[in-house]
């Protein structure tokens, strides 16, 4: 049934009794009618709609009446019309919008492009602009005073910002009434300089602007002298506070963090003197405000106080009588000095944290009146002394506690039971053992744990195993002597576990699908890795250094986010499977193992691998040329002390980011291509760039380093006649090394346009003729060695320019001319064929070189 409009009612009214309709059906019957008068989309949309709809009524007869007789189509018609109009007037008369301000808004909407609709309300159809999505107005003058229309940021493995993007309209100023603005998570490319017009505001949010603000605060953000609240946390702002902050007397809320900005700190603190009264939270973290630590006990209401990642200097004040009330002080990582003072004045405080300084003396004495705290951070300063349970016993509210990394010994009687329920503890660098600390036992709500670096002498007690909970999110005993089996590990909520350096034995255990981290190396586990065939979620897995063996499985297809795998120095066998092209790695180590056969072709998947080392294997076969199609953002190509032959592929030379490449101690044949002296990365002295993996663990609600914590690549490189771990460093070192195989021909003169290397050696294979005569172009060479060929001719006299040689060696070569004449003493081996002695002798010089002459 269709409403009985005019346009068809005559011949609806006649077979119809639509005088008996109750006033719902006739909504219902009308929707489209009312719903145009109104100006709505749907009739639920105008909820003072449904006060009135009482004036939809029957028509007719009374409902005891048996018949129902149609009544007059124009009686009806006018009747119906008559009241429709009637509501729509009383509609009218409930509109708060002002019409010059809905057209403001609607100007200020056209400014932005809006891709997550959240302007989607506000339409020209819609008569009421204060029923808009993120419009508030007053209820006394109808005046809009609030416009929310902050985005927001959904995080995942891929983070989404929600928000929309454009320029802001001068039709804001329109809105003179406005007090709340907030426009965080979008994106602008500019803050107008006429939004200081709007000087009524109390409550100002720019933060997370996409786009940024890319320069210094605003001078007009002084003339807010009404504003409560001002949020510009992560603008790109740099440069200094603007003295006009001193206009605010009336702040309560001021976040400036993750930012660049720049003041002394005392300097801004006194800027803010006028809201001395009034102030709560302050939170100026990320930034580089820098200075004495400052007085901050004359704001007396002050609740929070975020001064942390900054370049604070000085002592702490000792003073705290005059803000008791302070519940949250953060002053960590800065450069704070001396001891820690007395805090039994803040009985309120819940959460203090002083990470990273040089804080020193005891800190127990200190934390012991603290009956409130709920979190205490501590970690990596200089204190020491003796904790006992003593100092412990009557915080019976934390929940957090990180003391690591100082220099503090526990001596908790094993028996003593905490009052308190921890989440997080961390005590790494403490001294706990040798025995396992028992006192932990009583602690079953924790989901961080970190006890390593203890020296712990023992084996884990069953009841720790068994009070791990579901909740398990980070497990970190390593650098211990503890011993013993594992258990099955299937707890936690995307669990980290490092049980590395200890002397856990014993076959793998069982870990939890989703385990983020598995880092077990250093330790003497033993048998095969197929139980980890059920993990899918794990991004880093280091198992190297133990005794695990049999062949490697074939069940990588499983591990799609995994980005560092390390299975180096055990005694795995066979082939390396087909299904580890499946894997889209950033490291992969497989160095010293027994591993056989040829480089599968499905290996040409890893696109986006930046180390490979598979040396000191039993590998075979030549190197394939898809390794420089494919591979290119490789850094590092290790493939030492295995079978393989055949030349060497030019495909190598694409790979412009490759910084070390060691192929030596294998079979191969032919001539140096001359194309390596193309190789980018080696053209060229950078500056030290970190080999990295990615971030290993977000810790929500911690504070902890592992929330920062990389994955560092590990390179052993054969330097100086021995072998080095490089890591830190490994980013400074560039190498190029094709020594012990059967090369031949002569060093191409290419070889010096690597300008940026720092290692070369070319040593013990047959190679031929002379030595580049520009040779010493290479000036930041540290190693040479050239060695064991069939070199003749004469010593390059360009070799007096390698200022930064450590080592040269040309010994077992037919050579026969002096080493050149140095401008500089230089300290250095030297070994090489002895002019005097004859040309098959050589001696090894380690002497000190003053401008002379061998």
């Amino acid at each position: 049934m269709e409403c009985p409009h005019f346009n068809f009612f005559n011949e609806m009214i006649k077979n119809t009794r639509i005088c008996c309709y109750s006033s719902e059906r006739l909504i219902q019957l009308c929707h489209k009618e009312l719903t145009a008068i109104l100006g709505v989309d749907s009739l639920k949309k105008s909820d003072r709609y449904f006060k009135y709809k009482f004036l939809i009524i029957s028509f007719g007869r009374s409902k005891s009446s048996q018949q129902h007789l149609p009544m007059p189509s124009l009686v009806f018609y006018v009747c119906f019309i008559t009241l429709i109009s009637v509501l729509a007037k009383i509609e009218a008369a409930e509109l708060r919008c002002i019409e010059r301000e809905r057209n403001a808004l609607l100007q200020f909407k056209n400014g932005f492009v809006d891709d997550y609709g959240i302007f989607s309300s506000w339409q020209t159809s819609s008569q009421d602009c204060c029923l808009w999505r993120g419009v508030g107005c007053s209820n006394r003058t109808n005046r809009v005073i609030m416009l929310d229309l902050h985005g927001y940021r959904i995080n995942g493995r891929i983070s989404v910002r929600v928000g929309f993007t454009g320029d802001i309209n001068y039709s804001l100023l329109e809105l003179d009434e406005l007090e709340h603005l907030d426009l965080s998570f979008n994106g602008f490319p500019r803050i107008p300089e006429f939004m200081g017009s709007l000087i009524k505001f109390r409550y100002l949010n720019l933060s997370s602007i996409a786009l940024g603000l890319s320069g210094t605060i605003p001078e007009a953000c002084g003339v807010f002298k009404y504003l409560q609240h001002l949020s510009l946390v992560n603008t790109g702002l740099e440069g200094g506070i603007p003295p006009s902050f001193g206009n605010f007397s009336n702040l309560r809320s001021l976040y400036l963090q993750w930012n660049s900005l720049k003041e002394d700190l005392r300097n801004f603190f006194n800027l803010l003197t006028p809201s001395e009264k009034s102030i709560q939270v302050i939170k100026l973290s990320l930034n580089n405000f820098s200075g004495l630590v400052p007085d901050f006990t004359k704001f007396t209401s002050l609740r929070g106080l975020y001064l942390d990642q900054n370049e604070i200097q000085g002592f702490i004040l000792e003073k705290f009588e005059h803000i008791s009330n302070l519940v949250i002080l953060d002053l960590a990582h800065n450069q704070i000095t001396g001891l820690l003072p007395d805090l039994s004045a803040l009985p309120s405080l819940r959460e203090l944290y002083f990470e990273y300084n040089r804080l020193e003396g005891t800190l127990a004495e200190r934390i012991m009146p603290l009956f409130e705290i709920q979190s205490l951070g501590a970690s990596s300063n200089l204190f020491n002394g003796t904790i006992a349970e003593r100092h412990l016993k009557n915080l019976s509210h934390l929940i957090y506690l990180d003391i690591s990394y100082n220099a503090l010994v526990l001596e908790i009687n094993s028996e003593w039971s905490p009052t308190f329920s921890l989440d997080v503890i961390s005590l790494s660098s403490c001294k706990l053992g040798p025995a396992f600390p028992t006192w932990l036992r009583n602690q079953k709500n924790l989901s961080i744990i970190d006890i390593s670096y203890a020296l712990i002498n023992d084996s884990v007690p069953d009841w720790f195993w068994k009070q791990l909970m579901p909740n398990l999110r980070y497990l970190n005993l390593s650098s211990n002597q503890i011993y013993g089996a594992l258990p099955d590990l299937m707890y936690g909520d995307q669990p980290y576990f490092d049980l590395s350096y200890n002397k856990f034995s014993g076959p793998l255990p069982l870990f939890p699908s989703n385990t983020y981290n598995l880092v077990l190396n250093n330790n003497v586990i033993s048998e095969s890795i197929s139980v980890l065939r059920n993990l899918t979620d794990t991004v880093n897995i280091d198992l190297s250094n133990n005794q695990l063996s049999g062949e490697l499985p074939d069940f990588w297809m499983n591990f799609t986010r995994l980005l560092y795998l390390n299975l180096e120095n055990n005694i795995f066998s066979g082939r390396i499977p087909i299904l580890m092209g499946y894997l889209l790695n950033d490291m992969l180590s497989m160095r010293n193992n027994s591993l056989t056969g040829e480089l599968p072709s499905s290996l040409k998947n890893w696109a986006r691998i930046q180390f490979l080392d598979l040396g000191e294997n039993n590998l075979s076969g030549r190197i394939p040329a898809w390794i420089g199609n494919s591979l290119s953002e490789l850094r590092v190509l290790s493939l030492p002390s295995n079978r393989f032959h055949g030349s060497m592929p030019t495909s190598i030379c694409t790979l412009s980011k490759m910084q070390i490449l060691d192929i030596s101690s294998n079979n191969f044949s032919g001539t140096i291509p001359r194309c390596l002296g193309s190789l980018e990365a080696m053209t060229e002295r950078k500056t030290k760039v970190m080999f990295l993996g990615n971030h290993v663990a977000g810790m929500a609600r911690t504070r902890l380093a592992i929330s920062h914590a990389q994955y560092v690549f590990k390179a052993l490189l054969e330097w100086k006649g021995a072998k080095y771990e490089y890591s830190n460093t490994l980013g400074l070192i560039t190498s190029l090394d094709l020594s012990s195989n059967a090369l031949n021909g002569q060093i191409p003169g290419e070889i010096t346009n690597l300008l940026g290397l720092v290692a070369l050696n070319l040593s013990r294979n047959n190679l031929g003729r002379n030595i580049p005569h520009d040779i010493g172009r290479l000036r930041w060479l540290d190693f040479l060695d050239l060695s064991r060929n069939h070199l003749v001719g004469g010593i390059p006299t360009s070799l007096s320019q390698l200022s930064n040689l450590g080592v040269l060696d040309l010994s077992n070569n037919n050579l026969s001319a002096r080493i050149p004449l140095y401008q500089q003493a230089l300290s250095y081996r030297v070994l090489m064929n002895h002019p005097i002695l004859g040309i098959l002798h050589f001696v090894a010089l380690h002497f000190l070189i003053h401008a002379q002459e061998i």
